[in-house]
């Protein structure tokens, strides 16, 4: 068909349709891509979610961690995944009964990563050492296994840890991630 200058309109692409007066239509493959940039980003954010679901952001399954000495003697529940200036909390439970005066070494790197707030029981003497700090408690006295809690509040994001070691026995290694 032509106008009014005698030239003939341009021909429109078969996937487009005119209505009222406007081409209107798509693309196939911009379409095409545009549906599998969304179903990438609606399977990346559903991965989010179980993920934090699941505690890989803090407080939750995933999150929580147990760590012991090789015969056992010292056991460590702690946050894997922690989240930075959030209260956490480290409890050590120490196997058998101590009738004794025991010492924990906390190295330098897990105090420097996490530090300590608040202790309970309260260690009846602090020492402080090259590497860390040595803690002695009072004997717990009674049959079950003493227990030690270790309030902490993360200072710096990203992955951290560090040792834990009853006097005598090897260390507890902690491996911690702290989100910022």
């Amino acid at each position: 068909m032509a106008d009014s200058f005698g030239r003939s309109a341009p021909s429109r692409p078969p996937h487009l349709e005119q209505t009222a007066g406007m081409d209107l239509g798509y693309e196939p493959g911009i379409e095409n891509a545009w549906v599998r940039v969304q179903r990438v980003a609606w399977c990346v954010m559903s991965l989010l979610v179980l993920a934090g679901l699941a505690g890989a952001f803090g407080r939750g399954p995933l999150a929580n961690a147990r760590a012991s000495s090789p015969d056992g003697a010292l056991t460590a529940r702690y946050e894997r995944f922690a989240r930075f200036r959030t209260p956490t909390q480290t409890i050590l439970t120490l196997a058998g009964p101590h009738t004794m005066p025991y010492r924990i070494h906390v190295s330098a790197a897990l105090l420097a990563a996490t530090p300590v707030q608040s202790i309970d029981p309260r260690p009846v003497q602090q020492i402080a050492v090259a590497d860390g700090v040595d803690l002695v408690f009072a004997p717990a006295g009674g049959t079950s296994p003493a227990s030690i809690a270790f309030s902490e509040l993360p200072a710096k994001a990203g992955p951290g840890g560090g040792e834990i070691t009853l006097a005598g026995e090897p260390p507890v290694v902690l491996h911690q991630f702290v989100w910022p």
